[in-house]
């Protein structure tokens, strides 16, 4: 959301033509993402009240964003966060077909609002010359969404929904300006009455997947497109029950952790906390990538030590009967539509006679707090 917010601010320091705001705001939206650049860069780029003044924007830009890449190339060893290692060409689903593919079925009206909305768009976009006069450009905007899009297609990244969002912010803010434009701005009784009708028909769509999700459970439970393996509320409550089991003791999963680490309150081990985990990756970035062989230089992947787990967090399909666990609800028609977490004793694999690691060897826990 930051990222969508920092789009449409500079979306409006390029119609204002204001070269220090433009400046500060690209480096805030780098700062937020550095695939964003192609954001700016549209922007700017469409903007040429402002090449004249290049100096002062990139000047801007760098006094925000240059401190925390400095910091982060020389403390933390990369100035690009390791999810672009972690992310890139590891897609489950292809980003150009899965929002209607994955998410269309279950988030039926969230996504077809989407779609509605980005179709008002486009076609903003296509006529505006015919509304230019009346309102800021809509093409660049669209043109900025349409670059991003292809940067995180051309990535290989895993489809999730929030990738989607600066694309179709782009397009909802061209189907604003243009029918802010026929609506307020034309002499004509029947445009003026389309764009009303057009405006109501949005919002109406828009709010069909928030009033099923309301009428279903309220207060909300979920958002009306989600991608998770559980509801939030059972995030919650496997974060605290695991925290209350492992105390002060490094778990490891190789699934979801955001919502479980916040409510446990200890040590959660997986690829994106523990970097032992990547060096093989990191490694193989060096050897393919000149840009990442830079961004890597500093880090010395012979020092980073793995962290000891105690416990595993594992998730497998299906109710889960007889388990000692949590049962989960995920998209529905999905292979993740339920599922369970199982808190396992997590001994690291020995060395055997031949030289070859055994296999870890895992065992149920009992819980300190049952459901």
């Amino acid at each position: 959301m930051l990222v969508v917010t920092a789009m449409v601010y500079l979306a409006w320091a390029c119609v204002r033509q204001h070269p220090v705001l433009a400046g500060l705001t690209t480096g805030v939206l780098l700062w937020l993402r550095l695939d964003a650049v192609v954001i700016a860069a549209v922007l700017l780029l469409a903007t040429p009240a402002l090449w004249r003044r290049w100096r002062v924007v990139a000047g801007c830009a760098a006094a925000v964003v240059t401190p925390w890449l400095v910091f982060s190339w020389f403390v933390l060893g990369s100035a690009i966060p390791d999810t672009l290692v972690i992310k890139s060409g590891k897609g489950w689903g292809h980003f150009l077909t899965a929002l209607s593919k994955h998410y269309g079925l279950p988030f039926t009206w969230a996504v077809g609002g989407v779609v509605v909305i980005g179709g008002v768009g486009l076609l903003s976009a296509a006529t505006w010359v015919w509304w230019r006069r009346y309102a800021g450009s809509g093409t660049s905007i669209v043109l900025a969404g349409a670059a991003y899009f292809a940067v995180i297609w051309s990535l290989g990244v895993p489809p999730f929904f929030w990738y989607y969002a600066p694309t179709f912010a782009a397009l909802a803010l061209a189907a604003t300006l243009g029918l802010a434009a026929v609506g307020t701005q034309l002499a004509v009784p029947s445009a003026r009455t389309a764009a009303i009708a057009i405006d109501a028909g949005l919002l109406t769509i828009t709010a069909v997947p928030w009033s099923q999700a309301a009428t279903a459970h309220t207060p909300l439970r979920a958002m009306p497109v989600r991608a998770n393996w559980a509801l939030p509320s059972q995030y919650e409550q496997i974060g605290r029950q695991v925290g209350a089991t492992v105390g002060d003791t490094p778990v490891r999963t190789a699934g979801e952790v955001g919502t479980i680490a916040y409510f446990c309150h200890c040590t959660i081990a997986d690829r994106f906390s523990d970097r032992a985990r990547l060096v093989e990756s990191i490694n193989e970035a060096r050897r393919e990538s000149w840009l990442l062989r830079l961004n890597y230089l500093m880090l010395d992947t012979d020092e980073l030590r793995p962290i000891e787990a105690g416990y595993r967090l594992d998730w497998c399909s299906g109710p889960g009967a007889g388990v000692r666990g949590w049962t989960t609800t995920g998209i529905a028609d999905t292979e993740r539509r339920q599922g369970h977490y199982t808190l396992l004793v997590h001994r690291p694999p020995k060395q055997g006679n031949d030289g070859h690691h055994a296999r870890s060897s895992v065992n149920p826990v009992e819980l300190s707090a049952r459901r």
